[in-house]
């Protein structure tokens, strides 16, 4: 049985929830998460991520933060039981995967 661990990370943006949801679900296609699912269809999207050295999945949250602004909640959970999990995070690389996608560079 595979040890996971759970790393959440946010960040607020302009625009509405249902332009970052859709751009959420392009950007995990683009990354090359597979196997997306939404658990709320209303807010979130999920997939899974299988990379050489990385598998786990991502679920991301958008949320109003404001009027016009949305927060965009990221939790991946990945297994951490190999040797490539002790020199980074594969949580960080998930999400470092997805945010890249989404908004062209990590930050």
């Amino acid at each position: 049985m595979a040890i996971k661990k759970s790393v959440v990370d946010e960040f607020v943006v302009p625009g509405l929830v249902g332009y970052w949801l859709g751009a959420s679900a392009h950007a995990l296609q683009t990354a090359g998460f597979t196997g997306l699912w939404s658990p709320n269809p209303q807010s979130e999207v999920a997939a899974r991520y299988r990379k050489a050295t990385v598998y786990g999945e991502l679920r991301v949250g958008v949320y109003a933060a404001s009027p016009q602004d949305s927060r965009i909640v990221m939790t991946a959970k990945a297994n951490v039981d190999n040797v490539y999990a002790l020199f980074r995070s594969p949580g960080r690389r998930i999400i470092e995967a997805f945010r890249t996608s989404l908004l062209g560079r990590a930050g």
